[in-house]
């Protein structure tokens, strides 16, 4: 007389084993869909932060000294570079040293600083300009004063796409009716400031 009664209960077992195996299958998709949205916020976030750091990266490579700062750096303590048949006295920049030309050039003072910093100053009858130089592209420019010589400052990059090289060029007239020309690259545009100051405190020899 039981057996009617067994059958049922089985069917009810079997129901509720079913609702709870969905139930967990259900909780279980729905934790790992957690984790795959908490997976994409964390590489969303990942991603910006990294873009943020790029961006920050290149606009600190962009940046370009003033060609003429209002007020120039005191170059009291820094060396001072010439020869024998150089027309001006040349600033050396801290912790840039003077080398020689082994061309034998002497209407030319080339100095060499780190990671390939570099500045050169020539003389002879014509300025020199970024429009001489065809892989740089201008930034800015102002006239300038160095001793008695009147001339123009330039800032310009590298046009080459990833090159964060930042140039200085500037040319100044002699009394004579000559040129004294400078040419500085760097990729710090604290030490642009400085070629910036080297160029600007150049002065006659006397």
């Amino acid at each position: 007389m039981s057996r009617p009664v067994i059958v049922p209960t089985i069917m009810v077992a079997i129901a509720v084993v079913g609702l709870a195996g969905a139930f967990t299958t259900h909780r279980s998709d729905g934790r790992a869909q957690k984790l795959r949205d908490r997976a994409a916020r964390d590489d969303s976030i990942r991603r910006q932060v990294a873009a943020q750091h790029d961006s920050e990266i290149t606009q600190k490579h962009a940046a370009s000294a003033p060609a003429c700062p209002r007020e120039p750096q005191d170059v009291s303590a820094w060396g001072a570079a010439t020869q024998e048949s150089f027309p001006v006295v040349v600033p050396v920049v801290p912790d840039f040293t003077t080398e020689l030309d082994q061309r034998g050039d002497v209407g030319r003072l080339s100095f060499r600083g780190d990671d390939d910093e570099s500045y050169a100053v020539s003389y002879g009858p014509r300025a020199t300009s970024v429009a001489d130089w065809p892989q740089y592209e201008l930034v800015a420019e102002c006239a300038d004063l160095a001793d008695v010589m009147p001339g123009t400052i330039q800032t310009a990059r590298e046009k080459q796409g990833g090159s964060f090289t930042k140039v200085v060029l500037a040319s100044y007239r002699l009394p004579d009716g000559n040129f004294v020309s400078f040419h500085g690259t760097t990729r710090d545009v604290n030490r642009q400031a400085l070629l910036i100051t080297a160029a600007h405190h150049m002065r006659l020899k006397r």
